[in-house]
């Protein structure tokens, strides 16, 4: 024997070739095995499907943690949101709805008459939970000096019907800038009008503001509104989900809804994350109809058209794609085992194993057909298995290390589908060499008996022997007797050389023309209600600022110097770049000062230590909510040695729109 050194091969090959050779002996003993008794792999199977599968009814699933999904665990938005959470708690859950007059203007008395009934409807709206609570509007809202606070076009009349009606100029007072109500200003409420159509939005992204405006500086028309509840959470209790069995009789009273000659569109809380989970599991539907198609495809390329169904491959066909199957809700199964929290991007893996697996199933049939027909079944078997093992071992290696990489990431959602997948890619491995290797064991015995595919029991008629020393498929004769003669002619090579450059041409065109857009509607079904919503929020609400807050933490406010240099912090964010700034500021502190002054105390403004606290105490009682620099999580009582304070101010521009 000549060594590999002798002649010259290099290590790194030499280890590749054994390594080749033992999985092909272990593959060729697992052959042998196998086919002698196939129940052993049907054990196999059977044990882990059983033990993992009922694992997925008890799944951790997570649809609704935004920031714990798509934020990397350690990063510093992360830490600092948790710290935000740790100290004020979420406030509000928002019930938003959109008013749309189907021709010309909302703001008419008939319409605005109907809004109104609208609006009484929902907060007297009462439902009964689930643990036999009655829940209604008053319960959970959130109030101001006892009043239940609502943010809407309904605030210009301060939700009094019998103002409305006296109003003889609907449109002048909508554009008012002087209004104030208990919670925002007018020049808030812009978000909340229609304000801002598409068309009145420029190739730079920014809002004409006075596209809806006549010569006057009043409004001509108003085509859409909205009204927005704000209904409080209660942390550490069983309130949340009960308050969403409130927002769900709110969407149904919203659907059922009719008003003569307006639209309605609704989005509660919960509203966004169930039509997305309700995309993803329709999504999943479309699994099923793949799992027919697949399985035909795979029947076609294992067997062949034989109307004894002695050669036909339908049962091993369908095991291989039942096996992907298995593996994927196995694969579930374990990790809720092991606490693997799932989200629901998880239900699309089953697209992705299904590639996989059914490409083992290939491999490992092929090979098995690929041998003389003259060989003994068992030979047969374990000789395909040798060749097809190293190429199916390798990929499945090489799968589960790529996704097990994947799963470090620091992205909740990325690491929970990496981790699954790789389990999926280990499972099916195990499944397809025990449950579909030996139901294939059992298909040579009955192929070489000459019994039935779809019955084993009955045996077919005499028929000829195969002219050739192995038995081609239905998809390997069309490869052979079609494609592969059309692929000879000079004039076939020609059109698969231009439609391969075109279609090249044409995804570098496309390419070049990728603009970064993101659309709410891309995230719904088309025929879900918050794909409506979406359409018109879109349509008519170009403008819409995001709450962006700045928190200032461990210092001691009850200083002069501490208070000027927010406030001097505060008047750098509004002069910073007057395109993104927009009009309003929610600044805790300086209204604050403002409050002393106006209230007509001696004190002076910043307040010294010895009378912060009476007056800030005095000061929270009777200030507008959103400037009430308090710990929600003690309901009515305020945390007067609570360090962290925030400052909220407005923002609107193409790209960054919203509050510091």
């Amino acid at each position: 024997a000549v060594s590999y050194s002798a002649m010259g091969v290099p290590w790194y090959l030499y280890i590749g070739v054994k390594v080749n050779q033992g999985i092909q002996k272990v593959f060729h003993a697992w052959g042998h095995a196998l086919y002698a008794r196939p129940w052993i792999g049907f054990i196999i199977f059977a044990v882990l499907a059983l033990g993992l599968l009922p694992g997925y009814f008890f799944l951790n699933v997570e649809i609704s943690a935004v920031d714990k999904i798509w934020i990397p665990q350690t990063s510093r938005a992360l830490d600092e949101r948790t710290y935000v959470d740790d100290k004020f708690g979420r406030t509000f859950r928002f019930e938003t709805v959109i008013i749309k007059a189907d021709s010309g203007n909302v703001i008419t008395q008939p319409h605005l008459s109907s809004i109104f009934r609208m609006h009484e409807a929902i907060i007297g709206l009462s439902v009964t939970t689930t643990s036999g609570k009655s829940l209604s509007y008053e319960d959970s809202c959130i109030r101001l000096a006892g009043e239940c606070l609502h943010r809407g076009v309904l605030g210009y009349w301060q939700y009094n019907e019998t103002t409305m009606s006296a109003d003889t100029d609907l449109l002048a007072t909508i554009s008012r800038t002087d209004v104030l109500d208990d919670f925002y200003q007018v020049n808030d409420w812009r978000e909340l009008l229609g304000t801002c159509p598409s068309a009145a939005v420029n190739s730079d992204g920014l809002c004409n503001p006075n596209y809806l405006k006549g010569s006057d500086g009043n409004y001509v028309s108003m085509p859409a509104a909205t009204i927005q509840y704000m209904m409080k959470v209660d942390f550490g209790t069983d309130g949340e989900p009960e308050i969403e069995e409130w927002e769900e009789g709110f969407i149904q009273l919203m659907k059922s809804s009719e008003y003569t000659g307006l639209t309605i569109y609704q989005r509660a809380e919960k509203s966004q994350f169930e039509a997305i989970d309700d995309a993803v599991a329709a999504d999943t539907k479309l699994v099923y109809f793949a799992a027919v198609l697949i399985t035909i495809y795979t029947a076609l390329l294992l067997g062949d058209l034989d109307m004894q169904f002695v050669y036909t491959k339908i049962l091993l066909a369908v095991l291989g794609v039942g096996g992907v199957f298995a593996a994927v809700y196995a694969a579930y199964g374990l990790a809720a085992y092991v606490q693997v929290e799932f989200v629901s991007v998880n239900k699309i893996l089953v697209f992705l194993i299904l590639g996989v697996g059914i490409d083992d199933v290939f491999i490992l049939a092929n090979e098995v057909s690929a041998t003389p027909l003259d060989w003994t079944p068992r030979k047969r078997f374990a000789i395909g298995l040798a060749h097809a093992g190293p190429s199916i071992s390798m990929t499945s290696i090489t799968n589960v290390v790529a996704f097990c990489v994947g799963a470090s990431t620091q992205l909740f959602a990325i690491r929970s589908f990496c981790i699954n997948a790789a389990i999926a890619i280990t499972l099916d491995f195990i499944f397809q060499l025990t449950l579909f290797c030996g139901y294939m064991a059992y298909d040579l015995r009955r192929q070489k008996a000459n019994r039935r595919d779809i019955c084993m029991c009955s045996k077919a008629g005499s028929r000829k022997s195969p002219k050739k020393n192995k038995h081609e498929s239905f998809g390997q004769k069309v490869v052979r007797q079609y494609y592969a003669k059309a692929l000879e002619k000079i004039w076939v090579k020609i059109i698969i050389i231009i439609i391969f450059f075109a279609m090249f041409g044409v995804g570098i065109w496309q390419a070049l023309n990728i603009k970064q857009e993101f659309s709410q509607t891309t995230l719904f079904l088309t025929e879900s209600y918050q794909y409506d919503y979406a359409t018109i929020d879109e349509a008519y609400f170009a403008y819409r600022p995001f709450p962006v807050e700045l928190f200032i933490k461990t210092v001691d406010y009850t200083s002069a110097t501490v208070q000027n240099q927010i406030l001097e912090v505060v008047r750098e964010l509004q002069t910073a770049n007057p395109t993104y700034v927009g009009e309003a500021t929610s600044n805790w502190l300086e209204a604050f000062h403002d409050y002393i002054r106006s209230s007509g105390n001696t004190t002076a403004v910043p307040p010294a230590s010895g009378d912060f606290y009476n007056l800030l105490e005095s000061f929270l009682n009777s200030a507008p909510l959103p400037l009430r620099p308090y710990s929600p999580r003690n309901a009515n009582t305020y945390d007067f040695s609570q360090t962290a304070r925030r400052v909220n101010h407005k923002l609107c521009g193409p790209t960054i729109r919203g509050s510091y």
